[in-house]
């Protein structure tokens, strides 16, 4: 089964090209096949899954044995064969064209196998396991070679050189052991870096370097093979390194990264790579493909991802993603430039046109950045965080402008400044607004407003005068501003019982519009504090909401993974977007309200309102009109927002086309999915096959 993610505008740094699901539960392990024709795929569910790297379709039922997780996978080198390692400790070798054993399991280890490595001649298994040792065999019958101790701890890991002679593994005892193969025994001192468990080594293709990832150090480390010594500084990952290996050239290092991937230049010490990212949970191993354009992913989400590196997206349709949940983003008044605050503590500035960043990630939070805002002027940046503080700073230079602001008792949940850049808001889960006071360069003061509840969301109106919060009891208390003592409380508009998790106002200041754990979008009259609409579509709780500048959209994000348009004034659904793997949890328009900017817990994407509505246009259309807007693009049918539908295989590529109502085609035929009178696009394609089928056994035509 093939789901695709891929709407809109995707600013990762590498193609999403397929997303495989089908496992049961969380997925340890994948490998490419050496002609590159097969991904195998190894799960907790105790199954092996094998995949058509052309067309994301299994190739044969589910290898299931009756022992426990697969932890490792590895293909032999005819491809003819895959090499599975269990939590009982038993080594399976399956022919991939019968779906059977060739050979009766290997037995030796008394406990889990956490890796397996094949020889390059494919000769020789090598596994690793967590009864501490390691252990060779005949990779044709199975037979017993050697085991090799020497290791103090579980064995995570193993690799042999390029050539055969040498094998490398790495343990929870702190060390790499480095083995000759043809006498099994240990070549010099065990290789000692980080005081942290070695959860994956790798040889450089020409065999002369060992890559080591570790666990708590967060690091990799890299020797030379022939001399036992370190080739340069660690690489600084900030986070668990559960799989790593060279790319072809031996340039660099592709390594797993929280929800995806990246690459790491070891000469120059720089990422080189846009991350990958877009899984929802925590990738456990990775895979190059032989020929080298595509990465594989396995995830504890339950799928694996295929990514094309050799041939992504050109720099303007790249937006890194942080190393966490990324809960905020904010644009520039001009346009310029997009600001991002994330759970890895960090607020990173982008450039809007080259995705680039434009300044080093703005440090300074103890914990997680909940909010960001950008002050009209363009010269500020505030940032709201789990740490109870408010901080202010430089748009241009990022650096930090004062002390932290200190006051709240609790965590920041939102942050926004007035269109005059007098105040400074800060939501709390102390269950008060601050309102800070910016007056030139002395220190902000700062003034503290009641909510019923602790509010989630602050926004001002942008004419200054009004101030509004949503709160977790589902209500949205205004201010008047424009008093200079008190700041009057002049409404309380209770929208449900549910937390208000974003409110905003119209251009025009005359709605505000709030985002609903119970699944709605409101908006309400601020002159008579009435409801005007309740927008239901999200299928979970909405997140995030805001106005085009026009006023015309209103565009919402929330926890079913959607980003949703909305007519503002009819207050009627327009399009809904399926790009994001997780929960949408901020939403950011451009000035020129031409594009928006949309956060989750797995990407930034940037997504063009013009090419998007797109996609609502289709609704309004026949089916053979819809149809007739297909089009063929790199072996799918894609809408007209480049969005897939069907994966076509090569084979049906040349003969296929549209044509409405079984009479003649209409423009631009590309597609045939006509079943008597009958079409059937978008999710319903499939139903197509289910009406030939009804009339082949009724023998109607």
């Amino acid at each position: 089964m093939v789901s695709v993610e891929t709407f809109g505008f995707d600013r990762h740094g590498g193609r999403l090209v397929m997303n495989l699901t089908g496992h049961e539960r969380e997925v340890h392990s994948v490998a490419y096949s050496p002609d590159g024709r097969l991904l195998a795929s190894g799960s907790e569910d105790g199954s092996v899954r094998l995949w058509d790297t052309l067309t994301g379709e299994e190739t044969i039922a589910p290898l299931q044995g009756d022992d426990g997780a697969v932890q490792c996978v590895v293909f032999t080198a005819n491809s003819q064969r895959v090499v599975t390692g269990t939590g009982s400790g038993l080594i399976h070798i399956w022919d991939v064209r019968t779906g059977r054993e060739a050979i009766s399991p290997l037995r030796g280890h008394s406990r889990k196998v956490w890796s397996v490595a094949l020889s390059r001649d494919g000769q020789l298994i090598a596994s690793a396991s967590t009864d501490k040792s390691v252990r060779l065999w005949d990779a044709t019958t199975g037979q017993a070679i050697a085991v090799l101790t020497g290791h103090e701890g579980v064995v995570r890991s193993v690799a042999f050189s390029s050539d055969g002679h040498t094998l490398a593994s790495g343990s929870v005892d702190r060390t790499i052991r480095v083995w000759d193969v043809r006498t099994h025994k240990q070549q010099g001192e065990p290789l000692r870096g980080a005081n942290s468990y070695v959860m994956s080594v790798a040889f450089s293709p020409d065999g002369n370097l060992i890559a080591a990832g570790y666990d708590a150090a967060q690091e990799i480390r890299i020797w030379n093979v022939s001399t036992s010594k370190e080739i340069c500084a660690p690489f600084k990952a900030g986070c668990r390194i559960a799989g790593l290996t060279f790319t072809h050239d031996g340039s660099c290092i592709a390594l797993t990264n929280h929800h995806g991937a990246r690459f790491w230049n070891w000469k120059t010490n720089q990422d080189v790579a846009s991350a990958l990212s877009g899984h929802s949970d925590t990738v456990q191993a990775l895979s190059y493909s032989p020929d080298g354009p595509y990465i594989a992913t396995a995830s504890k989400d339950r799928t694996i991802r295929i990514w094309d590196v050799e041939h992504s997206q050109s720099p303007t349709d790249q937006l890194l993603s942080h190393e966490g949940n990324v809960n905020s983003v904010a644009a520039s008044p001009d346009g310029s430039f997009i600001v991002s605050g994330s759970a890895d503590r960090a607020i990173r500035v982008w450039d809007s046109q080259t995705a680039k960043l434009i300044l080093s990630p703005l440090a300074g939070h103890k914990e997680k950045v909940l909010s960001v805002a950008v002050s009209a002027d363009g010269r500020l940046i505030a940032s709201g965080s789990a740490d109870h503080t408010v901080r202010l700073w430089n748009a241009t230079t990022g650096e930090p402008i004062g002390e932290p602001l200190e006051g709240h008792k609790s965590r920041v949940n939102a942050v926004a400044f007035s269109r005059d850049v007098r105040w400074l808001a800060s939501a709390s889960a102390d269950s008060t607004v601050g309102l800070w006071a910016l007056a030139g360069n002395q220190h902000p003061t700062l003034r503290q407003l009641r909510c019923d509840d602790q509010p989630f969301s602050v926004a001002f109106s942008s004419n200054g005068r009004l101030l509004a919060a949503g709160d977790s009891w589902g209500c949205i208390t205004m201010w008047d501003m424009s008093t200079e003592g008190d700041h009057a409380e002049i409404a309380k508009m209770g929208v449900n019982a549910h937390d208000v998790r974003s409110v905003c106002f119209s251009p025009d200041n005359s709605k505000i519009a709030a985002a609903s754990f119970d699944c709605n979008v409101y908006i309400w009259d601020v002159e008579t504090k009435s409801r005007l609409h309740t927008l239901e579509g999200h299928s979970a709780s909405v997140y995030a909401v805001a106005y085009s500048p026009d006023g015309e959209r209103l565009v919402s994000g929330g926890d079913d993974h959607t980003v949703r348009i909305w007519d503002a004034s009819a207050g009627t659904a327009v399009v809904a977007l399926h790009a994001h793997g997780a929960t949408v949890m901020s939403i950011a328009f451009m000035p020129d309200g031409k594009s928006f900017v949309s956060s989750a817990k797995d990407s930034i994407r940037m997504w063009d309102l013009l090419n998007a509505e797109a996609l609502s246009s289709q609704t309004n259309l026949s089916r053979a009109d819809m149809l007739a807007r297909i089009r063929q693009k790199d072996g799918w049918l894609v809408g007209a927002s480049e969005e897939r539908l069907i994966w076509l295989p090569r084979e049906y590529r040349p003969i296929v086309m549209v044509r409405g109502n079984g009479s003649r085609p209409v423009s631009n035929p590309r597609v045939v999915i006509s079943v008597g009178t009958v079409l059937h696009c978008g999710e319903e394609w499939a139903k197509c096959w289910d009406k030939a089928k009804s009339s082949e056994s009724t023998g109607n035509p």
